[in-house]
């Protein structure tokens, strides 16, 4: 049914407003757009003047990171019927945070590799949980719009690579992706406290 496009955003906005789940897995998600997927932006000084290698190496850290996406939709290509997709977000949340504090402090270029695996593994389930659980937390004649709602919270990505250039200018790469971990860590344990009901998703 065609309906006026004010209409659409009325009834999207009076969703969210009586949603909380909703609302809550939108401003995560733009959160971890912003705080995680930025460490990208951090991959080039990383190569050059921590590792010391070429835009050889830097292709190595960027096929790193395809591996781990890759490896992780696979893995969960076979988790459709996983219970509680909310804690699992959370904790993933969590880990995604430990795993940019790990990169952040690791010198040794083989062992940033291994890293990277991990770090765009946990980007991937991130983006996996949060699209299938704004699916679950609204009806059926709305799940097209909730994904609307999931593509505008992961519109905030230049945000996160403007934030994670100023951090890396004033703390250096390695200082960045410190800040950044932490505040994942900081949001997932936040969120699994304001709202216990995401847990139960």
């Amino acid at each position: 049914e065609r309906v006026p496009i004010g209409q659409n955003l009325r009834e999207c906005i009076g969703e969210m407003g009586a949603n909380p789940i909703l609302l809550t897995l939108v401003l995560v998600t733009a959160v971890v757009e912003v705080f995680g997927f930025s460490f990208v932006t951090a991959l080039p000084e990383l190569a050059t003047m921590r590792f010391g290698v070429s835009a050889e190496g830097l292709g190595q850290m960027h096929a790193a990171r395809a591996v781990g996406g890759i490896l992780a939709g696979l893995l969960l290509a076979g988790m459709a019927n996983l219970h509680r997709r909310g804690a699992f977000y959370l904790v993933v949340i969590c880990a995604f945070g430990g795993s940019l504090l790990l990169l952040s402090v690791l010198d040794q270029f083989v062992l940033a590799l291994g890293a990277l695996v991990i770090v765009a593994g946990l980007a991937t389930a991130t983006d996996v949980f949060s699209q299938s659980m704004m699916q679950l937390s609204v009806p059926n004649h709305l799940r097209g719009r909730a994904m609307g709602f999931w593509v505008f919270a992961i519109g905030t990505a230049p945000l996160g690579h403007l934030e994670m250039g100023a951090l890396a200018a004033l703390l250096g790469a390695g200082g960045a992706l410190l800040v950044n971990g932490a505040t994942l860590i900081c949001v997932g344990i936040l969120a699994t406290v304001a709202v216990p009901r995401l847990r139960k998703l």
